[in-house]
Order: C-alpha cells, then sequence, then structure tokens
C-alpha cells in the first residue's frame, strides 16, 4: 500500500539518495521486497542495511588514508 511505500521510504530514502538512487530505484526494490513478503519499516531497514554494507567502512578507509598521510575529522 501506500502507507507501506511511505514507511519503507522514510527508513531508506536519505541513504538511497546519497548513494544515487534514484526514486524509481528505490520503489522498485521496495516494491521488490514486497513480492518477498517484506513490507514497510521493515523493508526500509532492509534496504538500508543493504545500501549500507555496500558503503565503504570508515575503518578500512582510515586505514587506507592513512598510508598516503590524509587526515580527516569531523
Amino acid at each position: 500500500s501506500v502507507d507501506d511505500l511511505a514507511l519503507a521510504l522514510s527508513y531508506v530514502g536519505p541513504l538511497a539518495g546519497s548513494v544515487g538512487f534514484s526514486l524509481n530505484e528505490t520503489a522498485g526494490t521496495i516494491a521488490y521486497f514486497a513480492t518477498q513478503g517484506i513490507i514497510g519499516e521493515k523493508a526500509g531497514t532492509s534496504l538500508r542495511g543493504v545500501l549500507a554494507s555496500l558503503q565503504a567502512p570508515s575503518a578500512a578507509a582510515a586505514a587506507e588514508m592513512d598510508k598516503y598521510s590524509i587526515s580527516m575529522f569531523d
């Protein structure tokens, strides 16, 4: 339903946008999750986890940058 889609997008939308997923790609993936019985916030949380796991781990990135004497902080 539209409510389930809205819930899912509220959980995954910001991350999906930051990694370059379009709304169509994100909604399509959420729709696929729904065909597998994963709906609403569960779909959003699951997809967010998938996208987050595809991002480079911070510790590994920091170690690689240390090799080149590059330092970053927040």
